[in-house]
């Protein structure tokens, strides 16, 4: 998994959290977020679309279809593995 950048830099712009949401926002509807990017170059996201107070993680497919993956960060990290 890959996390992208705060910095703006035209060089990496695709790997900037702001670059990614201009990209993904044409593609998916208001309230998802990225925050990483999977080795296949799917994004991880927030998604506040139902519960704005604590987010689901989405996974938004390179073909733009969105899978909820886990229901908090909290939960989203704990399934983390090697």
């Amino acid at each position: 998994m890959g996390v992208l950048t705060l910095a703006r830099d035209e060089r990496w712009d695709e790997y900037s959290v702001s670059g990614a949401y201009e990209s993904l926002s044409q593609y998916v509807p208001p309230g998802i977020y990225p925050f990483g990017l999977t080795s296949g170059g799917e994004s991880l996201c927030f998604d506040y679309r139902e519960f704005p107070s604590q987010p689901r993680i989405a996974l938004v497919t390179v073909e733009g279809d969105i899978h909820s993956i886990a229901s908090s960060f909290a939960d989203f990290m704990a399934r983390l593995h090697d």
